[in-house]
């Protein structure tokens, strides 16, 4: 299947259709149901992607197989760009999150804002992750899954970035089975745990300290 992928790959830069941002918005809310993405209204979300595609920070990375979004990533030069880039929209996220009652979510962000969640990170892996770049968030659609398509994804993404170990990039998952795959197809290593309600947060380096 993998062959039918070629030159499938897309940047999103400056625009994004209607169709690609709900086709993510899928994603986002069947892969990705833990991450903070996930819990926004769906005017939020489409207008964070409108700001994520615009920005010289943010790096928006589609999968398609016959026109069709099967796969997206969501790549940040540094971690600090991820809360830096959307300033303008974090009273539209605050009060969306209100209004629907996620309290977690809202615990979550101030978690990740304050950065308290690094507590049981090792200190000299937070001062290299805050100079690397950052594979925030990363989905392939069910159906497309074990298929071999995440490793040809994201090996494309590195490739593109020009990603190796001296270039480092760290990610972070909820999932064990994502930590084994980022262990077993591309070398990363285990570099503690981000604290999360309720569920802690995996955080992978592909650089070791």
């Amino acid at each position: 299947m993998k062959s039918n992928f070629k030159k499938s790959i897309v940047i999103h830069k400056n625009q994004i259709s209607k169709k690609e941002k709900k086709e993510i918005m899928f994603l986002i809310r069947k892969e990705n149901q833990k991450s903070i993405l996930s819990q926004l209204s769906e005017n939020v979300l489409f207008n964070y992607l409108n700001l994520v595609v615009r920005s010289k920070y943010l790096i928006l990375f589609s999968l398609k197989f016959k026109n069709k979004i099967v796969a997206y990533a969501l790549v940040a030069r540094k971690p600090l760009y991820l809360i830096s880039e959307i300033s303008t929209l974090k009273f539209s996220i605050l009060f969306d999150l209100l209004a629907r009652i996620k309290i977690l979510t809202i615990i979550n962000l101030f978690l990740t804002i304050s950065k308290i969640d690094n507590f049981f990170i090792n200190k000299n892996f937070i001062k290299l992750k805050e100079k690397s770049l950052n594979l925030n968030l990363l989905a392939v659609k069910s159906n497309f899954q074990s298929k071999g398509i995440g490793k040809y994804f994201l090996k494309e993404i590195f490739n593109k970035l020009k990603i190796s170990k001296k270039n480092n990039i760290t990610c972070e998952t909820f999932s064990s089975r994502a930590t084994k795959f980022y262990q077993n197809k591309f070398a990363f290593k285990v570099m503690g745990k981000k604290i999360r309600f309720f569920k802690t947060l995996t955080v992978l380096s592909l650089q070791e300290v």
